[in-house]
């Protein structure tokens, strides 16, 4: 090699350390997970078969950053704060276990083993799923309960206050509004003709 093709490739070199050593200077995210509090008590399961399809997330909070409402009509994420698992498949899993609870029944998530007779199909969209400033949990959205006649279509609108504004304190607001809509569902439940 010349003079010259050395010196190139050095200062190539250099400036792709640089490079390098600028990209790795962030910090790591922090990953969270929705896990309600442990229960030693597990329901029965004498209650009612139940499907559960995934739940129905808001484009904004379907990616693993955290979405906080940032004003009126505004949203901002933060890359610094995820969700350790897809949101979806977190918030489903967490209600099936508040809907089991609520309505000590056997709750599958879909999809579910063949042989699995479901006698009520419960699917929940939501249309607002943020973080407040305060770190509170704002949910709205709908439940549909099926069980073969006519469906019951369930609003509900819920702000789950936290104790302190970081993520894990919303994490945990999460968690107690999923239990507020298990409950709302399972006095509509009661309150149904049997099929």
């Amino acid at each position: 090699m010349t003079m010259m093709t050395e010196r190139l490739a050095a200062r190539i070199l250099l400036l792709a350390a640089i490079g390098l050593a600028g990209c790795g200077s962030g910090p790591e995210p922090v990953f969270y997970t929705l896990d309600p509090p442990f229960s030693s008590v597990e329901a029965t399961g004498i209650g009612p078969r139940i499907s559960l399809p995934s739940v129905d997330l808001p484009a904004y909070a379907r990616s693993s950053l955290i979405a906080s409402a940032d004003g009126a009509n505004r949203i901002v994420v933060d890359d610094d704060h995820r969700w350790a698992s897809p949101p979806s498949e977190s918030v489903t899993l967490a209600l099936a276990r508040h809907l089991e609870s609520a309505l000590d029944a056997t709750v599958l998530v879909q999809p579910h083993p063949r042989g699995f007779d479901a006698e009520l199909v419960i699917t929940v969209s939501f249309d607002r799923f943020l973080r407040s400033g305060s770190g509170a949990a704002e949910l709205s959205g709908r439940a549909v309960i099926a069980n073969g006649s006519a469906p019951d279509v369930m609003r509900f609108s819920i702000t789950a206050s936290a104790e302190g504004g970081d993520y894990s304190d919303f994490m945990t607001s999460v968690d107690r509004a999923l239990a507020e809509i298990a409950n709302r569902v399972a006095k509509r439940v009661a309150a149904m003709p049997p099929p």
